[in-house]
């Protein structure tokens, strides 16, 4: 069952990124051998669990620079590993309440523009009268955001926090146990480590999730070892001081001259229309990444040495 958690102004301690997508979870598994198995549950009439699935075919066709799904925890958690293991930063995944506060920015509505999910179309993709082809009968907005399953990630603006596809696209993965309420839950923002620790939380909405399920407060859960067909991640990539923290808080969230997160390459400022870009030159050679030093790879971009 999912869970509304209420908003709780919270430390956040690292830079959010944006979701992990096929390209840089490619090279993960090439380096270190990761299988991630060959079973995916998907949405067929219910939820059912298919063999033949993975990360890299979830049964639908994807991109390098769509977000990776069809991963567990751990797969998630070997990843963030890796990554610190290539780097020499700390990477790991957010905490239930480190994500709330990422979509939010600042708001304390339903949606970090308001309480109506119109502007879900404009801004996410989550269901739309595209999922119908394969949700029939679902509650979905009447508009088209473009997409059927994955779209490319950075595919829609970004909100005032500068992160993209906070809702809907891929659910995902956070550090936290399951407990079935808020009570007893860290009031600084750290992983709750009491509780269900088999089944592990997600947040944000999937590409076919309903408006209820695509918003800022809502929690949901499974087994910590399912892999399924709309559950992705994103992680955190922590300062080792309050220096770094706040070095690494200007890369995320749009300033020129920050260094990058993942590679130390100067974040660079463009214009794309009427918007301002600021991409990483390395890990984000591609046109079309908004405001963002994530270590997706699209656009022909090297896994970092």
């Amino acid at each position: 069952m999912a869970r509304r958690t209420p908003f709780s102004r919270i430390s956040v301690v690292g830079g959010i990124l944006e979701p992990e997508c096929n390209a840089l979870f490619a090279a993960f598994a090439q380096d270190t051998d990761h299988d991630g198995g060959k079973r995916c549950w998907v949405f067929e009439d219910g939820w059912t669990e298919k063999s033949g699935l993975s990360w890299r075919y979830p049964g639908f066709e994807q991109d390098d620079d769509h977000p990776v799904t069809c991963v567990d925890w751990y797969d998630a958690r070997r990843f963030a590993q890796w990554m610190e293991s290539r780097t020499g930063k700390a990477f790991r995944l957010p905490t239930e309440a480190e994500w709330e506060y990422a979509p939010r920015a600042g708001s304390d509505t339903t949606y970090y523009w308001g309480d109506d999910p119109a502007g879900l179309c404009k801004n996410s993709n989550a269901a739309d009268t595209r999922a119908l082809e394969h949700y029939p009968g679902f509650a979905v907005n009447r508009c088209d955001d473009g997409f059927v399953r994955t779209s490319p990630v950075a595919s829609f603006p970004p909100n005032p926090g500068a992160l993209c596809d906070m809702y809907g696209n891929v659910w995902e993965w956070v550090a936290d146990c399951w407990n079935t309420s808020d009570s007893g839950a860290p009031t600084q923002g750290s992983t709750w480590s009491a509780g269900d620790c088999s089944r592990r939380g997600f947040r944000g909405g999937g590409y076919g999730d309903i408006p209820r399920f695509a918003r800022s407060a809502l929690g949901n859960r499974c087994s910590a070892i399912d892999r399924k067909d709309d559950i992705g991640f994103r992680l955190v990539v922590d300062g080792r001081s309050s220096r770094a923290r706040r070095r690494y808080r200007f890369a995320i969230f749009g300033r020129a001259g920050a260094p990058c997160p993942v590679c130390g390459t100067s974040i660079e400022r463009s214009e794309a229309g009427a918007r301002r870009v600021y991409r990483c030159p390395i890990c984000q050679p591609g046109p079309g990444v908004v405001a963002t030093a994530a270590p997706c790879m699209a656009g022909g971009g090297k896994a970092p040495a």
